[in-house]
């Protein structure tokens, strides 16, 4: 089963002198929603009913039953909602000296949405067997899923990266994508928000809901500067097949007017890595085509 690690960074800036006192753990708070939400701490279980709160800290395992939700939070910066059919471990927290949180999370299966708060240096990263997943801005949004065939990922606001097979793509509001084991990510599709917003309703409440993959599959595998060009009728809508190989995607557009990037290996990253750059590192891209020219405002 994938492992899905969230480190969390998040600054609230520093006043006055730096002390080398150990800094107290930072506040996180787990709630209940809908029962039941279970925290296991050094093996003894706590089964919180709806409209209960528990402090939560490192190692300690939160599972959510089948007609469970919860929140875990930590005040004013970091809302993650796990919904139902969802395990974890918070396997660290802590408040860095200079005033940074830090929280890894260990999801094992499940759907969780991550909501940062509009404050400066914020940043959250997601690791799974699959992908590594990053938001690119403050006040980012965006839902998760993971199953032992796949990660998929939803940006409902702000702009989130995803790194996988030696591949980087941005996914921005609007757009989804997914990841299967060993291969880079797909290119970023245009997601159906009103379908998204009916899937979130309807998994916050206790029916069944088909798992989010399956949005996913539906919607043309297109992005969002083709799907308004295409009739649709011409977008192919494909049933989620028993084990995700390959979805269908629509044919590209002409290439008139564009240059084509050979695939190879490009330097990202940063000669001075810190907290929120990658140190410089090689990584391949596989071939794609460009616009020779800006486009102008009558060709858009």
């Amino acid at each position: 089963i994938a492992l899905l690690l969230v480190p969390v960074l998040i600054g609230t800036g520093c006043a006055g002198a730096q002390t080398a006192e150990t800094p107290e753990p930072p506040r996180a708070d787990l709630t209940a929603l809908e029962s039941i939400v279970e925290r296991v701490r050094d093996g003894t279980p706590f089964a919180l009913q709806k409209d209960n709160s528990i402090d939560i800290q490192a190692n300690d395992r939160i599972s959510v039953k089948e007609q469970g939700r919860g929140l875990l939070t930590f005040p004013d910066r970091l809302v993650i909602e796990l919904f139902n059919h969802t395990n974890g471990l918070v396997s660290e927290a802590r408040l860095e000296p200079a005033g940074f949180i830090f929280m890894r999370f260990e999801l094992h299966v499940g759907h969780i949405r991550t909501e940062m708060k509009s404050i400066a240096n914020a940043q959250i990263r997601l690791e799974t067997d699959y992908a590594t997943i990053k938001a690119l801005e403050s006040n980012t949004e965006f839902l998760a899923c993971q199953t032992g065939e796949l990660t998929c990922i939803v940006t409902l606001d702000g702009e989130t990266e995803v790194e996988a097979g030696g591949r980087i793509v941005t996914v921005r509001a609007g757009e989804a994508t997914y990841i299967l084991p060993g291969q880079p990510p797909q290119q970023p599709i245009c997601a159906n928000l009103e379908e998204v917003n009916r899937w979130l309703d309807s998994k916050r409440g206790t029916d069944e809901t088909d798992p989010l993959q399956e949005l996913l599959i539906g919607w043309p595998q297109v992005p969002c500067w083709i799907a308004p060009l295409l009739p649709a009728t011409a977008l192919p809508v494909t049933p989620l097949p028993p084990t995700a190989t390959a979805l269908p995607v629509a044919p590209l557009p002409p290439s008139d007017g564009m240059v084509r990037i050979e695939d190879g290996l490009y330097k990202v990253g940063s000669s001075k890595p810190d907290e929120f750059h990658t140190a410089s590192k090689e990584i391949r891209l596989a071939a794609f085509w460009i616009d020779k020219y800006e486009v102008t405002n009558v060709h858009y």
